[in-house]
């Protein structure tokens, strides 16, 4: 469902988001997801699996926590339709939201594979340490608060870093998209972050 690694910028934009997927036009409802996709399936995902608990593993942990965001892309689409899914008016709604329905999502499918791969549980279990569990809150605060801050940077450098580290581009790829050269694209990335950096609010 990802979309073209065109700019998404726009759906960062939580009452954006909402508009486009409550729109009647079938494409920008499509978009709208597929931008939504390609801005936040990889932390999603990433942060279902880590949650979720379960005896999935690898490859088959990944497709199902995919599957299951994908899902999610639909409910808030329908959720944002009818009317349900109203954002809170906190940054990353939109995504927060996501994150929510794809984790029940995928714990769903989870408890249906445990109970086919599990014969018995295990006698003892690893109880996460805080310290992993704070790190954790804190990563997601910190991408919320780069999202945020990419909103005000400029068209080039939103391009560039959504390149490199949301669609996870090479060097050589973002010159290619770009029409630049391998060390015009090196001299932006860090022109880029380090303008990012001073506009990401500290962390409380």
């Amino acid at each position: 469902m990802s979309a073209d690694r065109s700019n998404c910028a726009a759906y960062l934009d939580d009452d954006w988001v909402l508009a486009e997927l409550q729109s009647n036009d079938e494409a920008r409802n499509n978009k709208a997801l597929q931008c939504l996709f390609t801005l936040h399936a990889n932390f999603c995902i990433r942060l279902m699996i880590d949650n979720a608990g379960g005896y999935l593993t690898g490859e088959e942990a990944q497709h199902n926590a995919t599957s299951a965001f994908n899902e999610a892309l639909l409910v808030v689409r329908d959720n944002a339709k009818n009317g349900s899914f109203v954002p809170d008016g906190k940054p990353d709604a939109v995504r927060r939201y996501l994150y929510t329905i794809g984790l029940r999502q995928y714990r769903k499918e989870r408890v249906k594979q445990d109970k086919k791969q599990v014969k018995s549980l295990p006698e003892t279990y690893e109880v996460p340490e805080r310290s992993d569990l704070k790190n954790k809150i804190e990563m997601h605060d910190l991408f919320a608060r780069t999202m945020q801050a990419i909103k005000n940077i400029g068209e080039k450098c939103q391009q560039v870093l959504w390149l490199r580290f949301i669609n996870s581009y090479s060097i050589e790829e973002i010159a290619a998209e770009m029409k630049l050269e391998n060390q015009q694209v090196r001299r932006r990335l860090f022109g880029c972050r380090q303008e990012l950096t001073g506009l990401i609010p500290p962390l409380n």
